[in-house]
């Protein structure tokens, strides 16, 4: 029973940061349609009208790129990673106290 609930967790947080991550680029790619083009011609270029496999993704250094900078740029998780301050901080006339999530 804890099996199935930890595998149903594992799925659905797999299938929402994909989907999530999926989104992002589609928007940015809808936004920026020369890197889209240029996206497009990499395909195109690779695949030759094929469905892709495991072998194509070294030979799409520009889909990497993509993908990567999608996941730098957006935030999948809404909450993300905590971070706190690992030592008092001044920043311009604003005082951070050690441990403080920011």
């Amino acid at each position: 029973e804890n099996l199935n609930a930890v595998m149903y967790d594992l799925f659905i947080a797999g299938v929402e940061t994909t989907s999530t991550t999926l989104c992002w680029l589609l928007l940015y790619l809808a936004v920026h349609p020369d890197k889209q083009q240029s996206l497009q011609l990499e395909i195109d270029s690779v695949l030759e009208g094929r469905i892709p496999t495991l072998q194509d993704k070294p030979k799409m250094p520009y889909l990497e790129a993509v993908t990567m900078e999608t996941m730098r740029k957006s935030s999948v998780l809404p909450m993300g990673v905590f971070h706190s301050t690992m030592q008092d901080t001044t920043i311009g006339e604003y005082s951070i106290p050690k441990d403080t999530i920011i």
